[in-house]
């Protein structure tokens, strides 16, 4: 019986048992791409905006990081952090690391984490970097209890997450949150539908150039786009 596995954040499957049976596959996203892009978009905003960002002007980016777990899903968290990291790293940007929390994607810890760290670092901070849109939703409303990311442009410190929720898409529109990147749902319906179809005898799958798959063919990880307003 053929199987389709799908990971979302909530689960990991182990690709050694989607290889050890020919009928499944592994449909999830491209976690390494989700940071690159979220490094990009820094990279943009600070080579755009760095005499407002570098609030202490030593030509450095100092963030913090919300990251999702220690256990659920913890390999797509470091690689969203991993590779967000290098890519501004990459650029020829300098960068310290002032804070980095587990908040297990959620609102309300994230929320909590920077009120603390805010609380601690104060106006040190410059950049807010989230593994998800949940979490980077909780970091501007802790934001906003201090003052800053209030959309008028007088204090504001850049937040940047991954998924493209509702609310955050509303906040990025407001001027609250600086950017995210997404996965298309199009893409990963018409990833599915092709896999499927495969699977059945009616067409033949072969990875497209877009996607990242393994020397089987048969883990497909899905890309993502950027959102700014």
């Amino acid at each position: 019986m053929p199987v389709i596995f799908a990971s979302k954040r909530i689960l990991k499957v182990d690709e050694n048992i989607v290889k050890s049976y020919d009928k499944a596959y592994y449909i999830l996203p491209d976690s390494e791409q989700a940071g690159r892009l979220q490094g990009k978009l820094l990279v943009n905003l600070w080579n755009g905006n760095k005499n407002t960002i570098d609030t202490n002007k030593d030509n450095i980016m100092q963030y913090i990081v919300l990251q999702g777990g220690i256990n659920s899903n913890a390999n797509e968290s470091t690689d969203r952090t991993k590779y967000c990291i290098m890519t501004i790293r990459d650029a020829g940007i300098k960068v310290e690391q002032l804070a980095s929390e587990f908040c297990n994607w959620s609102e309300e810890l994230a929320r909590d984490a920077t009120d603390a760290l805010l609380t601690r670092y104060g106006n040190k901070i410059e950049v807010v970097i989230a593994n998800n849109d949940t979490m980077a939703v909780g970091a501007v409303k802790a934001l906003q209890k201090h003052g800053y990311n209030k959309g008028d442009g007088t204090k504001n410190i850049p937040v940047v997450g991954i998924d493209a929720i509702p609310e955050s898409l509303y906040f990025i529109q407001k001027g609250y949150m600086a950017g995210t990147v997404f996965q298309d749902p199009d893409v990963m319906a018409n990833a599915f539908f092709d896999v499927a179809m495969h699977l059945s005898g009616k067409i033949r799958f072969e990875c497209p150039k877009e996607y990242r798959c393994d020397e089987s063919g048969r883990i497909i990880q899905l890309p993502f786009k950027e959102y700014m307003a």
